[in-house]
């Protein structure tokens, strides 16, 4: 029975090769995703995080999106840290 199982996992392998998608799209581009990360300490226990992405296309020159994003943290304990942040 043990070789059966095996048998069809080794089959179904050999499958998806053979089956495969041999039609796929090769680009070469060149986008560009500039970070910045920055938490800050407001008080004993609360924090402020912040993300800011600079997306752009040709390395720098096309804009293509920019993204900013801030939250809240607060220190529980020292192994705890709970963070509040925005989608977007």
């Amino acid at each position: 029975m043990k070789i059966k199982i095996i048998l069809a996992f080794v089959l179904l392998g050999f499958a998806k090769h053979s089956f495969g998608q041999n039609n796929r799209l090769n680009s070469n581009n060149n986008i560009g995703w500039h970070n910045y990360f920055g938490t800050f300490k407001v008080s004993e226990k609360l924090g402020l995080h912040t993300k800011y992405q600079f997306r752009r296309n040709e390395i720098t020159s096309e804009w293509q999106q920019s993204l900013l994003r801030i939250g809240v943290s607060h220190q529980l304990n020292q192994k705890l840290n709970l963070g509040l942040a925005t989608l977007g």
